[in-house]
Order: C-alpha cells, then structure tokens, then sequence
C-alpha cells in the first residue's frame, strides 16, 4: 500500500514533446543533394536528433528530443538551451536557436558562399513523416489519459456508502 503513491509518480513521468525544426540547405550555392545527413546537437554534446534528406535542399520535420529532467541521463537539450546544426559533419552557423518543448521553427542551413544566392521557400506541409509523428502522439496521448485513469483510480478512495 505505502508503494501505490511511488507507482503513481512515476506513472505521471513523461519526457517533454520534441522540438520540431525544417528548412533549406545549401552548400557552395546548390541544394545540398538527397542523403545528406542534418543532426541537431545540444551543449553539452548530446546528440538530440538527425534527419537525412529526402529531398535536394529541404530537411524536415527534424525532431530534436529534450532532455526527461526525471532521469539522471541527459537525453538532451533542457527549455531554453541553445541547439547548433550539423550538416555533413560540419557545423553551421545559425542565428541562436533556443530549444522548447512542442516547439515548431524554420532554420535554414547555409554553407559556403551565399552572396547573390536565391532560395526557393516551399509551402510547409505535412509530411509522411510528420503523419506518422502525430499518430504516434495521439497513440502515447491515449495510453497517457488511460495509465493516469488507472492510477487514480488505485491511489484515490472509492465513493460510495460506508454503513
């Protein structure tokens, strides 16, 4: 019984809702091909996500994992962290990208040259990808309302007529 109030906290432990980033990448004036490798990296050198390019020039949706602050093991980025973009190996430099949870930002990654260059920006739109994420959202929302229905439903003290 004593054990019921630690089974219900950790029930309610969850990791924070990923940072989604796409864009445009160029390196030496031409979109960089398909396969190239996008990895998103914290502070502390955790790596929180990666994407390869399906497509010439455009990344996304990249989800970079936040670090669980339940957990002794840094996962990855925490609220407010600074991200750096990695394209091949190479770092880019980008404006100071902060990461939050549930977040959603455009980050285009140029390497090399880019003066007199003109990007071409298309729509955003859902992807596959990004179709398969929101399932799988919806799935962990489900079990999510289900594990805390049952928890409470142990921890909590039934109603009803006590003669």
């Amino acid at each position: 019984m004593l054990m019921l109030p630690l089974l219900a906290h950790a029930a309610f432990a969850i990791p924070p809702m990923p940072h989604e980033f796409h864009g445009i990448v160029v390196i030496d004036r031409q979109y960089a091909p398909v396969g190239t490798l996008v990895e998103v990296w914290d502070t502390e050198g955790v790596r929180c996500g990666s994407f390869a390019l399906r497509e010439p020039g455009f990344y996304g949706s990249l989800s970079c994992r936040g670090d669980d602050l339940t957990t002794a093991v840094d996962e990855g980025p925490r609220p407010g962290e600074t991200v750096r973009f990695i394209v091949e190996g190479v770092r880019v430099e980008t404006a100071s990208m902060l990461w939050e949870s549930g977040g959603f930002g455009e980050v285009n990654l140029l390497l090399g040259p880019v003066d007199g260059l003109e990007l071409i920006r298309k729509p955003a739109r859902v992807s596959t990808d990004m179709s398969h994420q929101l399932n799988r959202l919806l799935l962990f929302s489900m079990l999510f309302a289900l594990t805390s229905g049952l928890s409470a439903w142990l921890v909590l003290p039934r109603g009803g007529r006590h003669d």
